[in-house]
């Protein structure tokens, strides 16, 4: 189950631009804190009751108040069958989670092509974190008598310099700049080739890979991307 929201954010404006400025409100609500936050002054609630009082109250003074949206996490479901459609995936999760099959709480964000592995897939959700917990603790997504294991998604970030994703380009320890679209020693923005080549590829070929290499670098595709995306996930 999602938590119940026990928190309310009051957008700054010129008359409420600190936690100073709400003394002047009267209610019979004490919530637990008050955080002043950049754009927002976020209150925190015993419950859900005293959140729909204070927004009552803040509403009927024209100000701009919004429940606390419940943190995200994202997740990966990782080498399903194409057999399988991410709908299907999607509607299982639900039902384990007790959830009506039209509550949009958990969000597709792409599924991806594993390239390494024939015929298979990852698909990349959002959900709220208390429902992540929960399906981090499963550990898999049944489908039958098919599992799928699932797993935080973890943001592959790629250097700009070399093009590897083992680092970030201020750490580079390549003397040697490539091209991210042709695999040559430029910088890709300087590139006006319309045939694209990969170097983390082609790299990987040398090392007895067998991958297909016209491919830019930063393509979804790339099949050392989608690797170093399982080996992070395993």
């Amino acid at each position: 189950m999602v938590k119940q929201n026990t928190s309310i954010v009051i957008k700054k404006t010129k008359e409420i631009n600190s936690t100073k400025d709400l003394q002047n409100f009267e209610t019979s609500i004490r919530p637990i804190a008050i955080y002043n936050r950049p754009k927002h002054i976020e209150i925190k609630c015993k419950n859900s009751e005293d959140v729909n009082i204070l927004k009552r109250t803040f509403q009927d003074k024209n100000l701009v108040v919004e429940d606390k949206k419940p943190q995200q996490q994202r997740l990966i479901i990782l080498n399903i069958s194409e057999k399988i459609p991410k709908e299907k995936i999607l509607s299982i999760i639900k039902e384990d989670l007790n959830l009506k099959q039209d509550d949009d709480l958990i969000q597709v964000i792409q599924t991806r092509k594993t390239l390494s592995k024939l015929n298979l897939y990852n698909l990349i959700i959002d959900t709220p974190r208390s429902l992540a917990i929960q399906l981090l603790s499963r550990k898999f997504v049944f489908v039958g008598l098919a599992k799928f294991r699932i797993d935080k998604f973890r943001t592959i970030r790629r250097c700009q310099y070399c093009q590897d994703f083992s680092h970030q380009s201020e750490n580079c320890p390549s003397k040697k700049i490539y091209c991210a679209r042709c695999a040559r020693n430029h910088k890709t923005e300087d590139c006006k080739t319309t045939k694209y080549f990969c170097i983390n590829c082609i790299e990987s070929n040398r090392d007895g890979a067998q991958f297909p290499i016209e491919h830019a670098t930063y393509d979804q595709n790339c099949p050392s991307y989608q690797n170093y995306i399982y080996y992070q996930n395993n």
